[in-house]
C-alpha cells in the first residue's frame, strides 16, 4: 500500500488526482533515488577501468566498446519501445522491474572472467537502465502541475551527479581496499532491495491529472509521435543540443578517472573522491538552480527552460578544456567545478528522444572510436590517448 494512505486533500492543479504533498515529495524522493543508482551502477564501471585492464589484459579500444556501444546500442534502441510501453501500463512496475534487472546485471559483472562476458552483463545493465529514464519523466508530469514541474526535474536531475559521485568515491575505495570483482557485486545488490520498496510503496498516478483532465485515451502509435515531433523545430532544436552536449559529457565521465590516474598518478581513492565531490556541487547547484531560474524566467518567456541549459554549457565549455590542459592535478578540480545547469519537461515518449541522439553519438563516438583510431595509426592499445601531454 502506498506511503500517505492514498488521496489527500486536492492538491494545487489537480496534480495526482489530490494525491497530498509529502506523499508526492515521497515519490519524487524514491525517484531520485533510483537515478542516483542509475547512475552509480553507470559510472562504476569508469572508476574500475585500470584494474579491470590489468586483470583481464585488455586494450584501451575494448574499454571503449563496454563503457560505449555496448551500452550505448541497447540503451538507444529498447528506449523508444519502452517509453510506448510506458505509456500502456503501469509505469510504476516498469521502473521497479528496470532496477532489478540493472541491479542484478551490475552484480554480474563482478563475475566475467573475459572480454565477452562483461561485455554481455554490460548490455544487461544497458537493458535494464534504458527502461528507466521514460517512465519517471513520465511520473514527474503526473505528479506536478506545470508551474511547478521544472522544479520538480530539477530537483529528480540532481540523482545523477549524485550517483556519480557515489560511485566513484565507493568504487575509487573499494577497489583498493578489496577487488574489483567484490566491488561490483556490493555496489550493485542494493539495488534490488530499492525495486521492492518502489513496487510496494508507491501508486501509479492517473495521466494527465496535473492538466485537470484524466487520460484515458489510448497512446498514439510510434510513427505518429515521430511524425508531430519532426514538426516541431523546438523538439528537432533539443534533440539536436542534447546530442552535442553528451557528446562530450559521457566520454568525460567514463575516460576523467583514467585521465588523472596516468597523467597525474593519483590513485583511484584519491582521484574518485574528487570526481565525486565535483559532481555533488556542480550537479546539485546546477540541477536546482536552473529548474528554479527556469520556472521563474519561463513565467515572462517558455524558451528560457531552454536558454538556461544552453547557458550554462557554454559558460562551462572552456573550464573543462582548462581541466585537460592544466599542468598538475591541484589545477583541475577548481577547472572542473562549473554548475550544469538543467531544465526540461517531457512525458514518456518524447523522453527517450533527446537521449537516443545523445547516448548513442556521445557514448560510442568519443568513448570508442578515439582508442579505436590511435591504437590503428600506432600500433598500441592506445592507452597514450588518455595522458596528458600525449
Amino acid at each position: 500500500m502506498a506511503v500517505g494512505h492514498g488521496p489527500a486533500a486536492a492538491g494545487e492543479g489537480g496534480a495526482a488526482a489530490g494525491w497530498s504533498l509529502p506523499y508526492r515529495s515521497y515519490f519524487l524522493g524514491l525517484l531520485v533515488v533510483s537515478y542516483m543508482v542509475n547512475f552509480t551502477d553507470r559510472q562504476l564501471l569508469s572508476i574500475l577501468l585500470e584494474p579491470i585492464k590489468r586483470d583481464l589484459q585488455l586494450a584501451d579500444w575494448q574499454l571503449g566498446v563496454l563503457g560505449g556501444i555496448a551500452f550505448a546500442l541497447f540503451y538507444v534502441t529498447l528506449g523508444v519501445p519502452i517509453a510506448k510501453l510506458s505509456d500502456r501500463h503501469s509505469r510504476v512496475n516498469i521502473l521497479s522491474g528496470a532496477i532489478a534487472l540493472w541491479s542484478l546485471a551490475t552484480a554480474a559483472c563482478g563475475l566475467a572472467g573475459s572480454f565477452l562476458q562483461l561485455l554481455l552483463v554490460r548490455i544487461g545493465v544497458a537493458v535494464g537502465e534504458s527502461a528507466g529514464t521514460p517512465p519517471s519523466f513520465a511520473l514527474i508530469a503526473d505528479l506536478f502541475p506545470p508551474r511547478l514541474r521544472a522544479t520538480a526535474i530539477g530537483i529528480y536531475v540532481a540523482g545523477p551527479p549524485l550517483g556519480t559521485a557515489l560511485g566513484l568515491a565507493i568504487g575509487g575505495w573499494l577497489s583498493q581496499v578489496i577487488d574489483w570483482r567484490t566491488t561490483f557485486v556490493v555496489v550493485g545488490l542494493p539495488g534490488l532491495a530499492l525495486a521492492l520498496l518502489m513496487k510496494l510503496t508507491l501508486r501509479e498516478p492517473p495521466r494527465g491529472g496535473t492538466e485537470g483532465k484524466a487520460d484515458v485515451t489510448p497512446a498514439p502509435p510510434a510513427m505518429t509521435v515521430a511524425k508531430l515531433l519532426a514538426r516541431r523545430p523546438s523538439f528537432l532544436a533539443l534533440a539536436t543540443a542534447s546530442g552535442l552536449a553528451a557528446f562530450a559529457g559521457y566520454a568525460m565521465q567514463l575516460w576523467l578517472p583514467s585521465f588523472f590516474i596516468r597523467s597525474h598518478g593519483m590513485s583511484a581513492a584519491e582521484t574518485g573522491s574528487w570526481l565525486a565531490a565535483i559532481n555533488v556541487v556542480t550537479g546539485i547547484v546546477g540541477g536546482l538552480a536552473g529548474g528554479m531560474i527556469g520556472d521563474r524566467l519561463a513565467v515572462r518567456d517558455k524558451r528560457w527552460l531552454a536558454l538556461v541549459p544552453a547557458i550554462g554549457m557554454g559558460l562551462a565549455a572552456p573550464f573543462c578544456l582548462l581541466a585537460f590542459t592544466a599542468g598538475s592535478a591541484p589545477h583541475w578540480p577548481p577547472a572542473a567545478a562549473w554548475p550544469r545547469p538543467t531544465t526540461a519537461s517531457s512525458r514518456c515518449s518524447p523522453a527517450p528522444t533527446p537521449y537516443s541522439s545523445s547516448p548513442f553519438s556521445s557514448v560510442t563516438a568519443p568513448a570508442t572510436w578515439p582508442p579505436c583510431a590511435r591504437a590503428w595509426n600506432a600500433g598500441s592499445s592506445g592507452s597514450t590517448l588518455i595522458r596528458w601531454p600525449p
